[in-house]
């Protein structure tokens, strides 16, 4: 397992803090289900170490909905490693989540969905992204590659659904919401799409 190979780490070396921060990373993402809970792109050790902290801590916050407290921890990030395509990536969600400006967030989406072009979560910010600047298609799409790689991830479902819902594809979107429903029946915004699915026409 690889949380005992860390805490056996930190055992043999208490002055390390590296694996420390590698066994709170992996304890951390599997409790809070953090997104882009992923290998972060190569960097100094101690940059790559202060950045991991701020993603960490980012993550804990977005995972409470804490929107303004998760936006400081990315833009500390990023102020480490300006082009980190990680933080690039949750500041513009966390943006989107808390209203923030559209074009900003939009941009910094794009950017970290071309450095990271294989990883779900680009995938599904970018989207989120298109969704808010209403280009729907463009958001179903990268919905759709998101959940390639992720079928069973309620957010992309999510997701997914509000989109089929504002094209005004009803079925599409009650399907989604079924899927949500099944696989987390507490989703705390699934209220959101029904609200979405009533107002599809026809």
């Amino acid at each position: 397992m690889p949380n005992r190979s860390f805490k056996q780490a930190i055992d043999l070396d208490k002055k390390n803090s590296e694996p420390w921060f590698n066994w709170a990373w992996c304890r951390t993402c599997a409790a809070h289900r953090i997104r882009l809970c992923k290998p972060i792109p190569m960097a100094p050790k101690s940059t790559l170490t202060k950045i991991r902290f701020y993603l960490l801590a980012g993550g804990i916050y977005e995972s409470k909905q804490d929107w303004e407290h998760a936006k400081q921890q990315y833009q500390k990030a990023l102020t480490v490693q300006r082009d980190n395509p990680l933080a690039s990536n949750n500041l513009a969600y966390v943006m989107l989540q808390q209203g923030g400006n559209v074009d900003v967030a939009f941009q910094m989406a794009q950017t970290a969905r071309q450095k990271l072009p294989d990883n779900p979560n680009t995938a599904d910010t970018l989207g989120w992204a298109f969704y808010h600047k209403k280009v729907y298609g463009s958001a179903i799409t990268l919905f759709k590659e998101a959940l390639k790689q992720q079928p069973d991830n309620p957010l992309f479902n999510f997701h997914l659904g509000l989109a089929y819902a504002k094209s005004n594809q009803g079925a599409q979107a009650r399907q989604q919401l079924d899927r949500v429903m099944k696989l987390k029946p507490n989703f705390p915004d699934v209220d959101q799409l029904r609200q979405a699915l009533a107002q599809v026409k026809g």
